[in-house]
């Protein structure tokens, strides 16, 4: 069950939700390899293939980063899989930003690392709940689709 998720934007990476507790978390995909708390007080929960965060102030679930060996799905396209999935996503997403070394589509509440700098060992993507990144925006710089 770990290895298969399909992102629904500002929704979750079913079948995990934003929102959920550690406890619903933990009742699908069990408990995890490690556990940590960041600089900001939230919790991070670390998986084979795949990490969540927890939210400091509720500690609800607001986002699944995944490593290019899960299976992750968004509008059918397989992200680690398709060579064509980058740039469709790009082409999605009304404005595209980078910053940090990530490409921010807000449209589709998901970051990538990895496919625009051509590093297969850097392959990412985290889905995030809405609102995760609107205090870095000031930051963004537009990414131009290549």
């Amino acid at each position: 069950m770990e290895n298969s998720f399909e992102i629904i934007s500002y929704v979750g990476a079913k079948p995990l939700l934003f929102g959920m507790t550690r406890g619903q978390v933990e009742a699908i995909v069990g408990p995890p390899i490690t556990k940590t708390t960041d600089d900001l007080g939230e919790t991070e929960a670390s998986y084979k293939s795949f990490n969540i965060q927890y939210s400091k102030q509720d500690k609800s679930l607001v986002e699944v980063g995944f490593s290019k060996s899960a299976g992750v799905k968004i509008h059918g396209l397989d992200l680690f899989n398709d060579p064509k999935a980058f740039l469709h996503l790009l082409r999605e997403d009304s404005c595209p930003y980078e910053s940090f070394g990530f490409i921010i589509l807000l449209d589709l509440g998901i970051t990538l690392t990895g496919f625009h700098d051509g590093d297969p060992n850097q392959l990412a993507i985290t889905a995030f709940a809405r609102g995760r990144w609107d205090h870095l925006k000031s930051d963004f710089k537009k990414f131009k689709i290549p």
